[in-house]
């Protein structure tokens, strides 16, 4: 589903940032459009991270399960400012119906409220899918994506929209670790 980009504007602009982030964070919504990134949370946010660290943010990658009503799943998001990004939980594999749409900074784009869900509770542990993900190194997983010939740093490098030293930037981001969250 695509979400009024006026609404991503507001959300940003109302948390003090400006259209840099805007920009950035709308590139990678419309890529994960015309992509039908279905059921990449763990792509969408690795690319992301590296994305708003390589613009001066400082993020960080999270991992856990979230609960939406009665229904708990695996999921991968974002903290920006202490406070969550999601845009992949608009594009989940639940039953093929969203989620959620777009969370910035905690607020659902499509109702201007602060989202519902809850991230990072304690649920059944996380799945045999999650768990490779969490176990892998963050670089191993930027490179083992399938869908573009040079794995999710081709993804940063389109949404960035300038060539990037891929070398570079593996040994910048060779320790990163995902934040396990599962506190609530």
């Amino acid at each position: 589903m695509n979400y009024k980009l006026s609404n991503f504007k507001k959300i940003i602009n109302e948390e003090g940032y400006d259209n840099k982030l805007y920009t950035l964070i709308t590139n990678l919504y419309h890529y994960m459009l015309e992509k039908e990134w279905m059921g990449a949370c763990h792509a969408t946010v690795s690319a992301l991270y590296v994305i708003l660290k390589e613009e001066g943010y400082s993020p960080e990658i999270c991992i856990g399960e979230v609960k939406k009503d009665n229904f708990i799943f695996d999921h991968s998001w974002l903290i920006l400012d202490k406070k969550i990004i999601d845009l992949a939980i608009s594009m989940t594999l639940i039953d093929g119906i969203p989620m959620n749409a777009p969370v910035i900074f905690d607020i659902d784009v499509d109702t201007l409220t602060k989202n519902k869900m809850i991230y990072g509770v304690k649920g059944n542990g996380l799945d045999w899918q999650a768990l490779a993900v969490i176990n892998s190194t963050f670089n191993d997983y930027m490179d083992s994506f399938p869908f573009n010939k040079k794995g999710l740093w081709g993804v940063v490098e389109e949404i960035l929209q300038h060539d990037i030293d891929i070398n570079i930037l593996k040994e910048k981001y060779n320790n990163t670790k995902r934040k396990l969250i599962n506190d609530k």
